[in-house]
């Protein structure tokens, strides 16, 4: 035991593993000046955000025209249109949609898989390297990004299985339930664990691989860790404006070509927000891999 490390006479319960060092102190005044200087960190680094703008449409828009292909290549032009994408889910065997479905989980994997290197370019963007440094960073660090995006997908997997639960049993415990409203409230409330869940594998991802720029896999994840107590906050406002920005306007009552301008402006004001949670995130895992010294 070492002499940080409370007494078991202290009275202190700590569920932390002994296998898992403990995280270094923070600083609420600290934190607050990450928060403050992120805004200027976003607002300097705007450029790089907007060719990361792109590039994302880019990436988003590659799959959805694989679907979109593939689906009039088995139903015509317009499923959605026609009331028949049902049937279609339920002849998909004889309509070849199991190889559409297949390009198109391969094409959103290679999008995934691509967008890595675009963040990892984004987050050295904020943190103020300039734009050759950006790219031979996002290149070196890839596969170290990825390796801790597998971990934290099948860490994030197996905690989302157990909290799904809940759902599962008061979904199953329900089904005669005479009154369906109470059904559909219980197991909407059964899935607000699991959405915690969700948004927390999401931030640590993000602080994780902030992190990946300067520690290895194993650090990366623990100072993301770590990192998630004083950044929790910012993720969660960041991502209900981000949703905000988008799924309300879907309703406006605008011509196509006027909604399309509002919709991708909002897009880009949400890029924005996310480059603003990027930047706040890099300062956290930043100030916590300082004290260790960080490999080539």
């Amino acid at each position: 035991m070492s002499a940080t490390d409370p007494s078991p006479s202290s009275g202190t319960l700590s569920l932390r593993p002994s296998f898992w060092p403990r995280p270094p102190a923070s600083d609420p005044e600290m934190e607050k000046s990450y928060r403050r200087s992120a805004w200027k960190d976003a607002w300097d680094a705007r450029a790089a955000t907007f060719v990361v703008h792109l590039i994302t449409l880019a990436l988003a828009a590659w799959p959805a025209a694989v679907w979109r292909s593939t689906m009039a290549a088995a139903a015509g032009p317009a499923p959605l249109e026609q009331d028949v994408l049902l049937d279609i889910v339920r002849e998909g065997e004889s309509l070849g949609l199991g190889g559409a479905l297949l390009a198109f989980v391969f094409a959103s994997v290679l999008a995934m898989l691509l967008s890595v290197p675009v963040q990892l370019a984004w987050i050295a963007a904020l943190a103020g390297r300039d734009r050759r440094q950006c790219l031979e960073l996002a290149l070196r660090r890839w596969p170290r990004a990825i390796a801790v995006t597998l971990l934290i997908g099948v860490i994030a997997a197996l905690v989302l299985a157990l909290a799904c639960l809940p759902a599962y049993f008061l979904h199953t415990s329900y089904t005669g339930e005479p009154n369906a409203r109470t059904h559909d409230l219980l197991v909407l409330a059964g899935l607000v664990v699991p959405l915690l869940v969700v948004m927390t594998a999401c931030a640590w991802l993000d602080l994780a691989r902030a992190a990946c720029i300067r520690q290895s896999v194993g650090e990366s994840l623990k100072r993301g860790w770590w990192a998630l107590k004083g950044s929790s906050g910012t993720y969660t406002w960041v991502t209900v404006a981000r949703v905000g920005l988008g799924l309300p306007l879907l309703m406006l009552p605008l011509p196509p070509i006027a909604l399309l301008i509002v919709l991708q402006s909002s897009a880009l004001l949400a890029t924005f927000l996310r480059s603003r949670w990027l930047a706040e995130a890099w300062r956290h895992v930043a100030a916590r891999v300082s004290e260790i010294p960080s490999d080539s």
